[in-house]
């Protein structure tokens, strides 16, 4: 409360300093999403900043980027999905954009362009867990078990240092027993 009450007041102090805005509209948008109830004021809050922020620079990463996340919360994958491109044709391959991208593409019925997107990142970023991790929870609502093991190995093979990597694989032999291994 104390961070989100500065940031305001840093905002009304500062109206130009975008990067004040962004902070602002990302704590307000991470407080509507934690809260249960969902309290329009925050979301109606990020709404207006974003807004701000498009009318200074129509190719705001920061503002599509958020605008992308409302749409997502809101199930309009087909919209979330149009910004998150706009996002990443601004500053290409961000991994905060590219999660919340897979995701709506997989929601907007794109399952084949989702799990490119996903590779793609993957290939760019091995480290980054959250795109293993997507990839392999579509893998498994899909009963891809084959690909689903080896994506888990690439997490290995790609993380050798991340035991949490190699947990997840034997997770995943122990849940599908397979005999002959």
């Amino acid at each position: 409360k104390d961070a989100y009450q500065a940031l305001s007041r840093a905002a009304e102090l500062l109206p130009a300093r975008d990067d004040v805005l962004v902070k602002l509209a990302d704590l307000s948008f991470a407080a509507y999403l934690m809260d249960s109830n969902h309290p329009r004021v925050l979301y109606e809050q990020v709404a207006m900043l974003t807004d701000r922020l498009l009318a200074r620079n129509p190719k705001s990463y920061d503002a599509l980027r958020l605008k992308a996340y409302m749409a997502s919360s809101d199930r309009r994958f087909a919209e979330a999905e149009r910004l998150f491109r706009m996002a990443n044709d601004v500053k290409p391959m961000q991994t905060d954009v590219f999660l919340g991208w897979v995701q709506a593409l997989f929601e907007n019925g794109a399952a084949r362009e989702a799990e490119q997107l996903a590779l793609q990142s993957i290939d760019r970023n091995k480290n980054f867990g959250p795109a293993y991790d997507e990839l392999y929870r579509r893998y498994l609502a899909h009963n891809r078990l084959v690909d689903a093991e080896n994506l888990l190995k690439r997490k290995v093979s790609n993380n050798p240092a991340d035991p949490v990597s190699s947990l997840q694989l034997a997770g995943f032999y122990a849940d599908h027993s397979q005999p002959d291994r």
